[in-house]
């Protein structure tokens, strides 16, 4: 088939959650298909990396700054439009998107995640769609609600109605993808009408392999994830503050160890703790999971598959 793959990240390098799902699906599709990739970028890369040039058909990028995109959400809150849409809004891809689909010629389109739902929608040429939505947006904005102080609670609760309503209305396409069966749960309890199905996020099984490594003395606690991402923030801040401590009067020198990229001033703040270690990225995670005593996942808010 000859397919065309609008992705709202820059799936490269598989790095995170949101890439290596994308990536995957990429790498499975290209060994049977000729795939072609619209992808937008939040770093500024106007070129896609030579993986992406050579498992591709063609790969092509659209940066959005983030001023930009942050400006289009603030004005989206005057309508009843979900802001991550306009967040995601780039008038170029839209422009290549119809000059690639004006002759027709494409099988599929593999939409990922609903931000991209609007660029699909502009396509009048009868291809049939598919969305990987990964999970349930509307979920997730109103976990953040709950959490998150003012003004952002009621952005968030805002976000959430609109998404929600937003979500009931995709059936318009032809198959709906989440990660489990708990997203499709939800998804069908407000939208019963949607036809939705599991495709689960795969694993290299050769990066599991155990390392044998000794365990630290004293003991070590470690989470491992992306640390600008709010749910990993939300999740360490308050187990590193709330939790931690009494651990630590239980069991002498115990340290806790928050390894992953980005760590925003939050959670560098953490290193003021008493046992807290703050890594930053590092190249390779399994050695801190190796010698760990235990790992520890403290989220409260959490759709689909944290990463």
């Amino acid at each position: 088939m000859k397919i065309l793959y609008l992705a709202h990240c820059l799936p490269y390098p598989p790095n995170k959650g949101e890439r290596i799902r994308a990536y995957y699906q990429l790498r499975h599709l290209a060994q049977d298909h000729e795939v072609h990739l619209l992808a937008l970028c939040r770093d500024g890369s106007t070129q896609a990396p030579e993986e992406l040039e050579e498992l591709c058909a063609s790969a092509e990028v659209f940066p959005v700054g983030a001023l930009g995109s942050r400006l289009r959400s603030a004005f989206g809150l005057l309508t009843r439009r979900p802001l991550t849409l306009n967040y995601f809004h780039s008038l170029p891809l839209l422009r290549r998107l119809r000059q690639l689909t004006a002759s027709g010629g494409f099988d599929v389109i593999v939409t990922y995640t609903t931000a991209m739902v609007p660029y699909a929608r502009a396509v009048e040429d009868g291809t049939p769609w598919v969305l990987d939505m990964v999970d349930v947006d509307s979920a997730k904005w109103t976990q953040y609600s709950r959490y998150a102080g003012w003004p952002m609670r009621w952005v968030y609760a805002v976000e959430a109605t609109r998404m929600r309503r937003f979500e009931a209305s995709l059936g318009d396409f032809s198959n709906i993808l989440l990660t489990t069966s708990k997203e499709v749960a939800e998804l069908r309890s407000f939208a019963p009408h949607l036809d939705a199905e599991v495709v689960r996020t795969g694993m290299r099984m050769q990066s599991l392999e155990r390392l044998k490594m000794p365990r630290t003395n004293p003991p070590s606690l470690v989470f491992t994830g992306q640390m600008d991402y709010l749910a990993n923030v939300d999740g360490v801040v308050r187990f590193a503050r709330e939790v931690f401590p009494r651990l630590r009067e239980r069991f002498d020198g115990l340290e806790f160890v928050i390894v992953g990229r980005s760590p925003t001033a939050r959670v560098v703040e953490l290193e003021d703790l008493p046992g807290v270690v703050v890594t930053g990225e590092v190249a390779d995670v399994r050695p801190f999971l190796a010698r760990a005593t235990a790992f520890v996942a403290p989220l409260r808010i959490a759709q689909g598959l944290q990463g």
